[in-house]
C-alpha cells in the first residue's frame, strides 16, 4: 500500500513545454557552471511550476552543487509537506543537514528516505555517517557494514568516503587490524585517495612495511597538505626512511622543512643523508672525513664545494635540523671557523655566502651554542663584541660580523642588542637572524610578567630544579608535528565529551601541541615550575593560534590542589623522576583526577639509560660542570675520545646530546630517579592507580605479541619486563604509558 502511494505522490505533474525548455536550457548552463544564468532559470521555473516536487528537486540539487544548503533546507522542508511520500526529497535534504553539520536532522531525513527506500545503498550509508557524526558508533558501524555489502551500487567518491568512513570509526574504538583491513581493500579496488593513504599509515604504524610508500604517494597527490608530510618525518625518525636518494625525495623533504607543523628535527638523518648523496659522494665523503680545519679550508676553496652549501635545500635544514652525528658537527664547526677567519680579514661576502652564513647563526642558536668553542676564537669574538657594542651606523662590513657574533653567542648578548631591531635596511640574510635571537626572547621576557604563580615553591629539590630551566628553559624547539587524527575529527566537536585536561610540567610547551589535536572539545590547563619555559610556551602557543585555548599556570605538582579543579586526563611527561618525592607528586595529582579518569606517565628507565649513567660517571670522573663552557667542553672530550660511540645505545644518538639545555638535562641534571618495571608497578599501586598500557610503536608491539600471545599480555608489566631483558633499548624514550583511577 505505501508503494502505491509512493508512486502515486512522485508522479510528476505535467509540465508545460515552454518550462521542460527552461530547465533544459538551465540544466546545459549549470553543466557549462555558467551558475549565475543557470539559477535564473532554475528560479524561474520553480516559480512557474508552483514548487512541483520534481523541478522542486532539480533546483535544489542545484543549490547543493553551489553549496547554498540553508536555501535547500528550507527549499525542501516546504515540499516536502506537500509530497510527503517522495524518498528523493527526503534524500537530497538529509545530503544538505548534514554538510550544514545539522546531523540530528539529517538523521531524521535519512530515516524517512530509508523507509520509503529500504535498499538504498547511498541513504544507508549517509544514515550510518549521520550517526558517526554524532558519536553513536555502533549504530554507525552496522550501517557502514551494511552499505559496504553493496559499495558498488554508489558513486566512486562515495566508496572512498566510506572505506575512509569504516577506518575511521575502526581505529576510534581500537579496532585497528579490521581498519586496517576496509583501507587496504580501498587502497587494492583504486578507491583510496590522500585521506586513505594517511589513514592506513596511522592504523599501521609509520615504521610498518609500506607505510613510507603510502606517506611518498599521499604527498604526491597533494604538496599542499601536512598531515602526509608530518608522517613522512615520523617515518624518517624511526629510522624508516629512503635508502636511496632522489630529486623527489629531496623535494619532499625540502617541503616539509618549510612547514611549521612539521617536526623539523625528525627529518635529521634522511636530511643529511639525502643532501651528501645528491650532492657527490666523494665531495662529501671528504668534507665528512676532514678531521683539521686545514685539509677543511682547502676542500671548501673550491666552486664546486660552496655551490654543495648554496644550494637552498642545504641552507633550510640548516635553520631547522640540528646536527645530530659528531662528523656533521666537525663539519659545521669547520664551516663556522673558516668565516670567522674570513671576517679577522675583512673578506667581503658573496651573496651566497652571506646566506649561508645567515643560516649558520641559525643553526647554532638552535643548538644554543652546543659546538665547541676554542681559546682563539673565544679571544676574537670578545674583541667582536666590543666593535659592535659601539658601532651605531652599520655598513655591510658590520652586518657581516653582527652575523659571525651571532653564530657563537645570541644577539641579546650584547648591551645594544634592543638598539638592533630598529636599524634599517637591515640585509634580508640578517632579518630572520634578529627575529628568532632578539624579538622572540623580548616577547618571553614580556611573557613572564602575564604568567599567574599559584604557591610557594619551598621544596629545595624543587627550586634547584627551577634554576635549572629557567636558566635553560627544556626544550628548545622551532617545529612539532601538529593535525587532528581523523578518527578524533569524525564526530563532530559538539558531541565529544567535554574533558578537563591537565599537562603537568609542560615546559616549553611542544608536549601541549601533540596532545591538544586529540581532544577537540577540551579546557586545557598547563602547569610547570619554569616561568621561562612558560612564557617560551606562551610564544609558541600563539604561533599555533592556541594560546587562548590554554591556560598557563607557574605552579609545583606538589601545589596542584591550588588549582582548583578536577581533571578527567592528565599527562605528566619526563617530570616525576626530577622530583624529590615522586610518588608524592604523583598522588598529588591523583587527588586532582576524577574517578575512571586517566593519566599518561613518562618515567626514566634504569635499563634503557646505561649508556647516561656510565656518561655520569665519567662527568664526575673528569670534574666537568654544568655550565656553557663545561657542557661544551665535556661534549668535545667525549667525542673526542670516542666515548659517544662506546655504549651499546651511542650518546649521540640521544636528541637530547646535541643542544645545550637538552645536553644539561640529560647529563648533568640537578635530580634525576630511575625505575624499573616492578618499582612502576609498586609506584601504581601505591598511588591506587591501575596500568592500562604503554606507548609504543607498531613494530615493537608486534614483536611483544610473538614472545606474548595473549591480548592481556599488552597490560601485564610483569610481562614487559621480561621483555625489555631481551630488548633493553625499548624504552630508550622513556617508559610512556597511561594508567586509570579506578572509582
Amino acid at each position: 500500500m505505501a508503494t502505491a502511494i509512493k508512486q502515486q505522490a512522485t508522479e510528476p505533474d505535467e509540465l508545460s513545454p515552454k518550462l521542460i525548455d527552461d530547465l533544459k536550457q538551465a540544466l546545459a548552463l549549470h553543466q557549462a557552471e555558467d551558475f549565475k544564468g543557470a539559477e535564473k532559470l532554475y528560479k524561474k521555473a520553480l516559480i512557474e511550476s508552483q514548487h512541483q516536487a520534481d523541478v522542486a528537486l532539480m533546483v535544489a540539487i542545484f543549490y547543493q552543487q553551489i553549496e547554498r544548503h540553508k536555501y535547500v533546507i528550507t527549499l525542501l522542508n516546504k515540499v516536502i509537506a506537500k509530497n510527503p511520500f517522495h524518498v528523493k526529497l527526503h534524500h537530497i535534504l538529509g545530503k544538505s543537514y548534514l554538510a550544514d553539520q545539522q546531523y540530528e536532522n539529517a538523521l531524521v531525513a535519512f530515516s524517512q528516505a530509508l523507509e520509503l527506500d529500504p535498499t538504498n545503498t547511498e541513504i544507508i550509508y549517509k544514515k550510518g555517517l549521520s550517526l558517526h557524526r554524532q558519536g553513536q558508533l555502533e549504530q554507525a558501524l552496522s550501517l557502514y557494514h551494511k552499505a559496504h555489502l553493496k559499495i558498488n551500487d554508489l558513486i566512486e567518491p562515495d566508496q572512498i568516503e566510506l572505506y575512509n568512513s569504516l577506518g575511521d570509526l575502526l581505529f576510534a574504538t581500537q579496532e585497528k587490524q579490521q581498519a586496517i583491513h576496509y583501507l587496504e581493500e580501498a587502497l587494492a579496488n583504486n578507491m583510496a585517495d590522500y585521506g586513505t593513504l594517511v589513514r592506513l599509515v596511522v592504523a599501521k604504524g609509520e615504521s610498518a612495511q609500506g607505510s613510507l610508500k603510502h606517506v611518498i604517494d599521499a604527498i604526491v597527490l597533494d604538496p599542499t597538505r601536512d598531515e602526509a608530510k608530518t608522517l613522512f618525518a615520523r617515518c624518517c625518525e624511526l629510522g624508516c626512511f629512503p635508502s636511496l636518494a632522489s630529486e623527489q625525495i629531496k623535494d619532499i623533504i625540502l617541503a616539509c622543512l618549510n612547514s611549521q607543523n612539521v617536526n623539523h628535527q625528525s627529518l635529521a638523518l634522511a636530511w643529511f643523508t639525502n643532501f651528501f648523496l645528491l650532492a657527490g659522494k666523494e665531495r662529501a665523503k671528504e668534507l665528512l672525513d676532514a678531521t683539521d680545519f686545514a685539509s677543511f679550508s682547502q676542500l671548501l676553496s673550491s666552486p664546486e664545494t660552496k655551490q654543495i652549501f648554496y644550494d637552498p635545500y642545504f641552507l633550510q635544514g640548516l635553520k631547522s635540523i640540528r646536527a645530530n652525528r659528531p662528523n656533521i658537527e666537525r663539519l659545521l664547526t669547520f664551516l663556522r671557523q673558516d668565516y670567522l677567519e674570513k671576517n679577522r680579514q675583512d673578506h667581503v661576502l658573496s651573496k651566497d655566502g652571506l646566506a649561508l652564513l645567515g643560516a649558520m647563526a641559525q643553526q647554532c642558536f638552535l643548538n644554543e651554542y652546543v659546538f665547541y668553542i676554542s681559546d682563539q676564537e673565544t679571544e676574537f669574538l670578545q674583541e667582536l663584541k666590543t666593535k659592535l657594542e659601539t658601532t651605531t651606523s652599520f655598513t655591510e662590513q658590520e652586518f657581516q660580523s653582527l652575523a659571525l657574533y651571532a653564530c657563537y653567542a645570541p644577539l641579546t648578548s650584547l648591551d645594544n642588542h634592543v638598539n638592533l631591531t630598529k636599524v634599517k635596511d637591515t640585509p634580508h640574510f640578517l632579518q630572520e637572524v634578529i627575529t628568532v635571537q632578539i624579538i622572540e626572547p623580548l616577547a618571553e621576557k614580556q611573557y613572564q610578567n602575564t604568567i599567574q604563580s599559584l604557591g610557594e615553591i619551598e621544596n629545595q629539590v624543587s627550586q634547584s630544579v627551577r634554576q635549572q630551566y629557567e636558566e635553560n628553559p627544556y626544550p628548545r624547539w622551532k617545529t612539532e608535528s601538529f593535525f587532528a587524527p581523523y578518527h578524533a575529527k569524525a564526530i563532530d566537536q559538539k558531541y565529544q565529551p567535554k574533558l578537563n585536561v591537565l599537562i603537568a610540567g609542560c615546559g616549553t610547551g611542544k608536549q601541549i601541541l601533540s596532545t591538544y589535536n586529540f581532544y577537540p572539545n577540551t579546557r586545557f590547563t598547563a602547569i610547570d615550575i619554569s616561568k621561562a619555559s612558560l612564557a617560551y610556551a606562551k610564544r609558541k602557543l600563539k604561533d599555533y593560534k592556541l594560546d587562548k585555548n590554554v591556560k598557563l599556570y607557574q605552579c609545583d605538582i606538589l601545589d596542584v590542589g591550588k588549582l582548583g579543579a578536577n581533571f578527567d586526563y592528565i599527562e605528566c611527561c619526563g617530570v616525576l623522576h626530577h622530583m624529590q618525592d615522586p610518588l608524592a607528586g604523583l598522588k598529588a595529582l591523583c587527588k586532582q583526577l576524577t574517578p575512571s579518569g586517566k593519566i599518561k606517565l613518562a618515567l626514566y628507565s634504569t635499563l634503557a639509560r646505561q649508556s647516561i649513567t656510565q656518561a655520569r660517571h665519567f662527568i664526575q670522573k673528569k670534574g666537568f660542570v654544568p655550565s656553557a663552557d663545561g657542557i661544551r667542553a665535556c661534549r668535545k672530550r667525549m667525542i673526542d675520545e670516542s666515548f659517544v660511540d662506546q655504549t651499546n645505545f651511542p650518546l649521540y644518538q640521544w636528541r637530547d646530546f646535541n643542544s645545550l639545555s637538552e645536553c644539561r638535562d640529560l647529563l648533568f641534571h640537578v635530580q634525576e630517579t630511575s625505575y624499573d618495571l616492578h618499582q612502576i608497578q609498586e609506584m601504581l599501586e601505591q598511588a591506587g592507580l591501575v596500568f592500562d598500557g604503554f606507548f609504543v610503536d607498531q613494530s615493537v608491539r608486534t614483536v611483544f605479541s610473538e614472545q606474548f600471545e595473549q591480548e592481556s599480555d599488552l597490560k601485564n608489566l610483569s610481562k614487559w619486563a621480561q621483555f625489555e631483558q631481551s630488548y633493553p633499548n625499548t624504552f630508550a624514550g622513556m617508559y610512556q604509558f597511561m594508567a586509570i583511577k579506578p572509582h
